[in-house]
């Protein structure tokens, strides 16, 4: 039986209607939220930023090292890096080329030695310490010189090419990606460089790198 023009239209309209339902039910199911009821963002959960404090200008405790060595005053300092049975050795030698009211500039040559004898050829590069450095103010008393770190402080006697110093004696503690570091430091501020001697233990690898002065050369008045 044909259904008369009537009834098609009505089929086609009662179509349209469930289409525009269907749609209306979907959007209630899955609204989209304005932007307003979106979530907040982790900006409020950012730890506060602090201010910057304030840098005041203080001497370089490097600079005033070197500036009352003579030009030419050179320091031969050796490391020795043991790892289980492979040692790895290099000499360093620190001179002084310039000396300014400003700056000083030292002279740094290395040479490396691996395990099996072989000598890796020398290295040279210039560092050069102003005489004044900007630091916060709460690190305005900090030695540039001592490590970082520090758990420990305190002064001991060392000796250094056969005479006894009185050392200032520093151990800072480190992490490295092998664990734990345990750094020994000797600083003599009256001999040239200052750092006399670094112990720095890896205990978990059972790697030791040791540090110190050999020889000291006076320079020309």
């Amino acid at each position: 039986m044909r259904s008369s023009p009537l009834v098609k239209l009505w089929l086609f309209l009662f179509f349209l209607s469930s289409i525009g339902c269907s749609a209306k039910q979907a959007d209630q199911a899955n609204p989209s939220l304005p932007s307003s009821a979106q979530p907040a963002s982790n900006e409020a959960s950012e730890t506060p930023v602090e201010p910057p404090q304030e840098l005041i200008v203080v001497t370089n405790s490097r600079y005033l090292n070197w500036e009352k060595q003579s030009l030419g005053t050179t320091v031969s300092v050796r490391e020795v890096s043991k790892f289980g049975n492979d040692k790895t050795e290099s000499t360093t030698t620190i001179r002084l080329v310039k000396k300014t009211d400003n700056e000083i500039v030292v002279e740094q040559t290395s040479q490396i030695i691996a395990p099996d004898g072989t000598k890796y050829d020398p290295t040279t590069q210039a560092l050069t310490y102003s005489k004044t450095v900007k630091l916060p103010k709460s690190q305005a008393n900090r030695n540039l010189m001592a490590p970082s770190g520090i758990v420990e402080t305190k002064e001991e006697e060392i000796e250094v090419l056969g005479k006894t110093y009185k050392a200032k004696f520093y151990l800072s503690k480190g992490r490295v990606e092998a664990g734990d570091t345990f750094t020994k430091t000797w600083i003599v501020p009256e001999l040239p460089h200052a750092i006399v001697k670094t112990v720095h233990d890896i205990p978990a690898s059972g790697k030791t790198v040791t540090s110190e002065i050999i020889k000291i050369e006076s320079g020309k008045p």
